[in-house]
């Protein structure tokens, strides 16, 4: 399996954003496969039963062609996802830290 840097993953929220639909919706269209722009897997416990959490891929090419966008819009939007997480998660931090 080809491993994915981070900053090229493609998130679920920015696909919610891309496509006009919710988080949640997103989520579970990949679980039951009604999407073709990526895949979801149940993750195991340490245990070997299933878990309740998902992991999630999404193509960010095929993602463009469902959203008949250009990939690069779906990059820019991801990144600017990734922006506003980073910065909410440093303000979270400094209020800890306060």
């Amino acid at each position: 399996m080809k491993y994915i840097p981070v900053d090229d993953r493609i998130s679920t929220t920015t696909a919610a954003i891309v496509i006009g639909k919710s988080e949640s919706w997103v989520r579970w269209a990949l679980q039951d496969h009604l999407v073709p722009f990526g895949e979801s897997v149940r993750c195991r416990q340490r245990n070997g039963k299933l878990s309740h959490r998902y992991s999630y891929y999404i193509n960010k090419y095929r993602l463009a062609e469902y959203a008949s966008l250009p990939v690069k819009e779906i990059e820019r939007v991801n990144r600017e996802v990734k922006a506003e997480r980073r910065k909410k998660r440093q303000q979270a931090l400094a209020r800890k830290d306060a």
